[in-house]
C-alpha cells in the first residue's frame, strides 16, 4: 500500500494519510513518499488519490548538496510565492522564507545550502536559508533561469533581455554579460558542467516554425556551451527548440528536452529527449513522444545511469542514459488534474540518488528509486 503524506497550507501544516498505519505520523506533511512495485517500461506507477484543501501550485524544487534539505516554491497567486525548506529525513518543515510579493520563475541553492537564489520578473534575490530572511536584491532584472556552479563560485542567470549574466557568488559582483543577436532569445534553462568551467544555455531563434512534413528536426533552436572564464561560445548544438538542458555527472555528455511539431501560434504537440557528446556535438540518441505534449523538466541521477524527464502529461519518464531505453514512468499528477505549469517543470534527484522529487499540483512527491 503506497504511503501518501500531503502538504496542506504551510501555516496550518495539517497531515493527511491515505491507507497507512498511525505510525506514519512520525513523518510530517512535506512529501508524498511512494513505495511502488517494480514495473515494466510500458507501465505507469500511479500516485494515490489526494484529498483536502490545497496551497498554491508547486513551481520549483531543489535539494541541498548534502541531500538533507529540500526547498520548494509554491505560487500562492500570480504575484506572490512562498518558499519552504524541508527536512528530507523527517518530512518536517524547517522554516519558511520571508514571504515576498514577487513571483519566482526559478531558484537554486548554493552547494553548502546556506543561500537560496530566486529569479523572476522583479529581479534576482538571495535568501539566508538559516534565518529565512531576504539577504540582498542583486539586480532588478527579468530573469527566466538561475544556477550556481558546483564549486560555489559562480551564479548564472538568463533573462528576457536576451542576455546571460555571470556573477561572483561570494561578492555578488557582475563578471560578464553575454548578449545574443537581435533575432535570438535565451530560453529558460541553464546548467553548469561538473567542473564548473563551462555553462550550457538554452537559446531560441525567434519566429521560426517547424514544418511538420519535413521530419523530426526542429529548426531555429540551439544549445550554447560557454567557457565560464572567457564567456566565449565553445560549441553550438543546433536543431533544438529546447526547453531544458542538463550536464551529465561525468561532464562528457549533455541532455536536452525539446518541443516538437511547432505550429503557428507557438503551440506544439509532443517533444523529444536527446543526448549529445559535448566534445563532438554528435547526438548519441533521441527519444520522441509525439502524443504526450512537450517535455519540460530534466535531471540526471548522480551516478549518471538514469535520465529523468517530465512531460506536460504530468508523467516523469526514467531513461537509461547510455542507451535511451525507457525504464520507468511515474505519474506526478492525477490523469485529469488541472495544471498551470511553469515553463520548466521542477524535477530533481537527491544527491545520494535515493530519491527523485517531482511536484504534485500542490505538494512535492518523493519516489524511492530503490523500489522502482
Amino acid at each position: 500500500m503506497p504511503l501518501h503524506l500531503r502538504m496542506k497550507d504551510w501555516q496550518r501544516r495539517e497531515l493527511f494519510l491515505v491507507g497507512v498505519p498511525a505510525v506514519a505520523l512520525l513523518l510530517l506533511c512535506a512529501f508524498s513518499i511512494v513505495k511502488a512495485v517494480k514495473a515494466t517500461a510500458a507501465q505507469v506507477l500511479a500516485q494515490p488519490e489526494t484529498m483536502g484543501p490545497q496551497a498554491g501550485l508547486m513551481t520549483n524544487i531543489a535539494f541541498t548538496a548534502d541531500g538533507r534539505t529540500l526547498a520548494s516554491a509554491s505560487a500562492l497567486s500570480s504575484t506572490e510565492t512562498e518558499v519552504g525548506l524541508w527536512d528530507v529525513a523527517t518530512g518536517q518543515l524547517k522554516r519558511t522564507l520571508q514571504r515576498a510579493k514577487l513571483p519566482i520563475k526559478a531558484m537554486a541553492l548554493t552547494p553548502d545550502g546556506k543561500t537560496l537564489a530566486t529569479v523572476g520578473n522583479s529581479g534576482l534575490y538571495l535568501w539566508d536559508t538559516q534565518t529565512g530572511h531576504l539577504v540582498r536584491e542583486v539586480a532588478p532584472l527579468d530573469a527566466e533561469s538561475v544556477a550556481f556552479s558546483p564549486n560555489g563560485q559562480w551564479l548564472a542567470t538568463s533573462s528576457k533581455d536576451q542576455t546571460v549574466r555571470l556573477w561572483n557568488a561570494q561578492t555578488r559582483a557582475l563578471l560578464w554579460t553575454l548578449a545574443r543577436r537581435s533575432n535570438y532569445s535565451w530560453g529558460c534553462s541553464l546548467s553548469f558542467a561538473p567542473n564548473s568551467k563551462t555553462l550550457a544555455c538554452v537559446g531560441q531563434v525567434r519566429n521560426v516554425l517547424r514544418d511538420k512534413v519535413r521530419g523530426p528536426e526542429i529548426t531555429g533552436g540551439s544549445i550554447e556551451v560557454l567557457d565560464v572564464a572567457t564567456h566565449q561560445v565553445l560549441r553550438t548544438l543546433w536543431g533544438q527548440w529546447a526547453t531544458a538542458v542538463a550536464f551529465a555527472p561525468d561532464g562528457a555528455t549533455i541532455a536536452t528536452v525539446s518541443k516538437a511539431n511547432v505550429i503557428p501560434g507557438g503551440s506544439s504537440n509532443g517533444g523529444s529527449v536527446r543526448l549529445f557528446d559535448i566534445h563532438t556535438g554528435k547526438m548519441q540518441w533521441a527519444a520522441e513522444y509525439q502524443q504526450d505534449g512537450p517535455f519540460s523538466g530534466l535531471a540526471f541521477s548522480p551516478d549518471g545511469k538514469l535520465l529523468a524527464s517530465e512531460c506536460s502529461d504530468h508523467r516523469v519518464r526514467l531513461w537509461d542514459a547510455h542507451s535511451g531505453v525507457l525504464q520507468r514512468t511515474l505519474r506526478c499528477l492525477k490523469p485529469n488534474q488541472s495544471d498551470s505549469s511553469p515553463a520548466t517543470a521542477p524535477l530533481a534527484f537527491s544527491p545520494d540518488g535515493r530519491f527523485i522529487a517531482c511536484r504534485g499540483e500542490h505538494d512535492v512527491r518523493l519516489w524511492d528509486t530503490s523500489q522502482l
